[in-house]
């Protein structure tokens, strides 16, 4: 736990004690608009990946155009009419994150055939050889890590646990579901899986059913694992309800998801640098825009290092349990958004 907690305060510090990059100034003289589409503007995560985007665009001097579906993340025809929109347009490059990575290929080789740079970021598209970039993080990893965390709580005893997942489309939600049943096929003979895995849609009052049920129906549970902080803001209620006699694993931090850890019924969660997914994206577009070959890019005293290979950025991931969220120096990690509050010249 001492090397989680001085990993994390590495990262803390660097992103609180070094202004951006000077070299974002240069990319002033970029015409046309550099279109940048989310999966939703709801919770903490998403909001701070936002901000980073924007504010790597206000620091660039870029014209950049943040449009979501109006679904959210379950609106996959939404955000396919915005990429088409932003095609139509004449987008001079397009960042998207994807709500379903297969749905989305046709309309991001529309994006190719018209000759648009495709930045893709948060969740890959079921074909990288469209994407110009992704910028993204280990979600496979975050599974692991929610697997091993579950087996050491419970000191390698015999416990029963149940997965609700968010949406069964969602490459990234996938990958943290597979990442916590394969770990524990592999790894862990002592785990079992209770029933099939439930999706609760992107809706944490379908959670909190969810949650209640599995209870009702197995009081020998043990523990509940939740891929996303939909799931979990449903689930940790409904524990606690329960008198927390269920441990819960999970994926995201949120307000909500903190006092959970402070309250004892999240023993454990992991998230990533939300704002620099944000910021790397409009850094990215812009680079190519202006004819540069891409590299490792460089935020506020941390290097993002990009695989050449698969031409992948990542922000890393960084486990969250009741050690961190009590130690007031890791604020900026388990509450993203906080970073904006003590930016100099933030005005979002």
């Amino acid at each position: 736990m001492k090397k989680l907690v001085s990993m994390i305060l590495i990262l803390v510090m660097a992103l609180m004690s070094i202004p951006a990059l000077a070299e974002t100034e240069a990319y002033g003289g970029i015409e046309g608009t550099i279109y940048w589409i989310g999966k939703m503007y709801e919770g903490d995560g998403w909001m701070a990946i936002t901000d980073g985007a924007k504010l790597a665009a206000e620091e660039m001097g870029l014209d950049v155009s943040f449009t979501y579906p109006e679904g959210g993340e379950l609106d996959v025809a939404g955000q396919i009419n915005l990429v088409e929109n932003a095609i139509n347009n004449g987008a001079a490059a397009i960042c998207v994150a994807p709500n379903d990575s297969n749905a989305l290929v046709a309309v991001c080789q529309q994006v190719v055939d018209a000759g648009i740079p495709l930045i893709m970021y948060d969740t890959a598209l079921a074909d990288p050889s469209l994407q110009t970039c992704f910028i993204s993080y280990d979600f496979y990893k975050q599974g692991v890590m929610a697997a091993d965390a579950l087996n050491e709580h419970f000191d390698g005893a015999e416990i029963k646990v149940a997965v609700i997942n968010a949406t069964a489309g969602n490459e990234a939600h996938m990958n943290r579901e597979h990442g916590f049943t394969d770990t524990i096929a592999e790894k862990y003979p002592n785990i079992t899986l209770v029933g099939e895995v439930l999706y609760c849609d992107n809706d944490s009052v379908t959670a909190m059913n969810q949650a209640t049920d599995l209870m009702s129906a197995n009081p020998d549970l043990d523990a509940i694992y939740a891929c996303n902080s939909m799931a979990v803001e449903g689930v940790a209620p409904a524990v606690l309800a329960q008198g927390n006699t269920v441990a819960v694993v999970s994926c995201d931090t949120s307000d909500a998801i903190v006092q959970a850890i402070k309250d004892g019924t999240i023993v454990f969660t992991s998230t990533c640098a939300a704002s620099a997914i944000g910021y790397l994206s409009i850094v990215a577009a812009a680079k190519v825009l202006a004819g540069e070959e891409l590299t490792d890019i460089e935020w506020n005293g941390q290097t993002f290092p990009l695989d050449t290979e698969t031409m992948t950025y990542d922000s890393g991931v960084y486990g969250i349990d009741a050690d961190v969220v009590n130690d007031e120096s890791m604020t900026y990690l388990f509450r993203p958004l906080t970073w904006f509050d003590t930016y100099e010249g933030w005005e979002w």
